[in-house]
């Protein structure tokens, strides 16, 4: 389980950060080459190249008839840092074109813990002092993490091709995160993968050996 936790955070760290990525590269960690990760660039300022480049990527391993080229879960990445607005145009545009078909994508609610600014104004702006507000704090922004994560899930349960499921992540930057909702989201992926590839294989006449690799990708 420990190891597990610390490789866990190494995912969440270096896929939850900012950057520009390249979809087709694969990043793999020492401590577990058996997962695979692709994390593709942001198109979150309307680029038609990069969505159409993402979207490629993902329906074509998504129909993947082996589980070493097909893709385990798909990661889609909400940074709760501008939470007035997490459902943009980009969102709704994955969620309306891109058919992952049996591959669940799941919604990380990255940086929680910036509710806890946003919290502390609320509570001041209301006129509380600061030890009021401190002590006040955690209660509020956990009103505000239930808030907008309906929101968000009300929007995109909407569309087409909704999420299969939410997850908000704390403090995952703290070598001491509790990385177990993730672990066990990860493992309940997995196994929903084997079992709807594993007939494909079947018939391709190929086995799931053990250098399979799982593909996890982060949008």
């Amino acid at each position: 389980m420990e190891m597990e936790t610390r490789l866990t955070m190494q995912w969440s760290k270096a896929l939850l950060g900012c950057g520009h990525h390249n979809i087709e590269n694969e990043l793999v960690f020492q401590s577990n080459s058996g997962y695979v990760f692709h994390d593709s660039s942001g198109f979150e300022a309307g680029s038609a190249q990069q969505f159409d480049k993402m979207k490629k990527f993902v329906v074509d391993h998504a129909a993947a008839r082996t589980l070493q080229k097909c893709i385990h879960a798909i990661w889609y990445c909400i940074p709760m840092t501008d939470y007035h607005r997490t459902v943009t145009a980009a969102e709704q545009k994955f969620f309306n074109e891109c058919d992952t078909g049996h591959v669940p994508v799941v919604v990380l609610l990255t940086k929680v813990d910036f509710l806890h600014f946003a919290a502390m104004e609320e509570l001041l702006d209301e006129g509380l002092g600061m030890e009021a507000a401190k002590s006040r704090a955690a209660e509020r922004e956990s009103q505000l993490l239930g808030k907008w994560q309906a929101h968000i899930k009300h929007v995109l349960d909407q569309c087409k091709f909704p999420p299969k499921t939410y997850l908000p992540l704390r403090k995952m930057h703290e070598e001491r995160a509790d990385c177990t909702a993730l672990i066990q989201l990860v493992k309940c992926c997995t196994v929903h993968c084997i079992c709807s590839v594993q007939g494909n294989e079947r018939n391709d006449d190929e086995g799931i050996g053990g250098n399979g690799k799982l593909r996890y990708e982060r949008v």
